[in-house]
């Protein structure tokens, strides 16, 4: 399959153009203020005039702002152009849909210092992220097994069982008397929720219809049922969860057979897991 076919949702050419006109303002902006200066030097009775413009860089302002004329403003600014344009492509192109937590993670601490947005770092991404998306199916739900506590017994260390309890699901308030959804946990359900629906003969959930956005605005009381799946085309429950103020969520799975496929992956990556009458 064709890098452009794969996300036929936008142009990556189209972007790139885009991307360039805006880079070429910003550099042209910059040798424009650089030659008002080397005019200005000497304007006012011989004493220097100084021109400072603040500019933005990424979302926010900088505690020591940069200036127009640094040296290191107009490069600030390519770069948070540059990271515009790969969230752009990651969000419109659907490819968030084959990341799985830890995959999301390393993405946005990429960001901080991005690469140049040109068509061949696209395409050579876009293609990367498709030729792994069965290693990144595989490592959601292994990594999810991973980082459960064995503190607590509906946990076992061997397998993925009836039900699980995720920790730091939930943030509570001063109180504990209500629950909000912790929106960087939630990737943790999405990772079980793709993996039980290609398992279960569906493609990759939509990211736009993920977890987060099913429980989303909902301030929870101290404990609340909820159903999560996909959505389209037609709800498919897969995890009942129950969440609780103190950021434990206990989540009971709808499907044991998709559940005993779950722990065969779980099993090829970790031989020794699952008992021996279960493999």
């Amino acid at each position: 399959m064709s890098v452009d076919a794969i996300v036929k949702s936008l142009s990556i050419d189209d972007l790139v153009t885009r991307r360039d006109a805006v880079v070429a303002a910003v550099r042209a902006a910059d040798s424009s203020y650089r030659e008002a200066l080397a005019h200005a030097v000497h304007l006012g009775n011989g004493v220097p005039l100084v021109l400072h413009i603040e500019v933005r860089e990424g979302i926010g302002w900088r505690d020591n702002a940069r200036w127009f004329g640094d040296g290191g403003a107009a490069d600030a600014l390519v770069s948070g152009v540059d990271a515009a344009c790969w969230r752009e492509l990651m969000s419109k192109s659907g490819l968030l849909t084959f990341l799985d937590q830890q995959a999301k993670d390393e993405w946005e601490r990429g960001l901080s210092k991005p690469p140049p947005f040109t068509a061949d770092a696209v395409r050579a991404t876009i293609a990367r992220l498709y030729d792994e998306r069965g290693s990144m199916f595989e490592r959601g739900v292994v990594n999810v097994f991973r980082a459960l506590s064995w503190d607590f017994k509906s946990n076992s260390p061997r397998k993925l069982g009836k039900k699980i309890i995720l920790t730091g699901m939930t943030w509570g308030d001063r109180d504990h008397r209500a629950a909000y959804v912790n929106p960087e946990a939630c990737r943790k359900l999405d990772d079980l929720i793709r993996v039980f629906a290609v398992l279960d003969g569906h493609p990759e959930p939509d990211h736009t219809r993920a977890s987060l956005r099913q429980l989303e605005g909902q301030g929870w009381p101290k404990s609340i049922h909820a159903v999560v799946g996909i959505l389209d085309p037609k709800p498919v429950p897969y995890i009942e969860i129950k969440a609780h103020a103190n950021g434990n969520m206990h989540a009971t799975f709808t499907r044991p057979d998709l559940v005993d496929r779950a722990n065969l992956i779980i099993a090829k990556h970790h031989p020794n897991a699952l008992p021996p009458a279960a493999v």
